[in-house]
């Protein structure tokens, strides 16, 4: 199969990613291209096993086998947007066990002290922010990622700052030429 097999996040894919993507697809439509969205730990993965050529993912160390290009992004908190919980036990919604976004939180939020328990734990990108613009419990996104139906959550509000996420492009030079 001669396909360029592209790995894209699945919160990336959701936002403004996939456009990029799908826009240099058509516009370039001699190149045959096979883009997938999943979770960064399965899209290494699917890297290191030679079932995807090109990956963007979250790359939580800086030295990186593959990786080319690196970037930071911040991560928020976010909440329904009218939202004024002051609940002592942070409902949060997460990705499944594993997820950098899901760390990060509980990370956050054990280092200051505060109470929290998962009121919703997901791998679909679509059911979580379903769940955060439902009021089910709170969450953290990057920041471009907030919908017009959420509100940002700030130490103001009681939420530790959270650590930034970096995020890297990654292919293997010898497959890609």
């Amino acid at each position: 199969n001669s396909d360029i097999k592209i790995g894209i996040p699945t919160d990336f894919s959701a936002s403004y990613l996939q456009d990029i993507v799908l826009r240099f697809a058509a516009e370039n439509s001699q190149i045959p291209l096979n883009i997938v969205c999943d979770v960064s730990d399965k899209l290494h993965a699917g890297l290191e096993k030679d079932e995807l050529d090109i990956i963007v993912a979250i790359c939580p160390t800086k030295h990186r086998e593959y990786l080319v290009r690196a970037w930071l992004e911040e991560v928020v908190w976010v909440a329904r947007k009218d939202c004024r919980s002051k609940d002592p036990v942070i409902p949060l919604v997460a990705y499944h066990e594993g997820c950098e976004y899901r760390r990060r939180m509980i990370h956050a939020l054990n280092s200051s002290e505060r109470s929290w328990k998962i009121a919703y734990s997901g791998g679909e990108y679509s059911s979580l922010l379903k769940a955060i613009e439902s009021g089910f419990g709170i969450s953290a996104l990057s920041k471009w990622c907030v919908t017009e139906k959420m509100r940002i959550l700030s130490v103001e509000d009681g939420f530790p700052q959270l650590e930034q996420l970096r995020i890297g492009l990654l292919y293997k030079h010898n497959r890609i030429t």
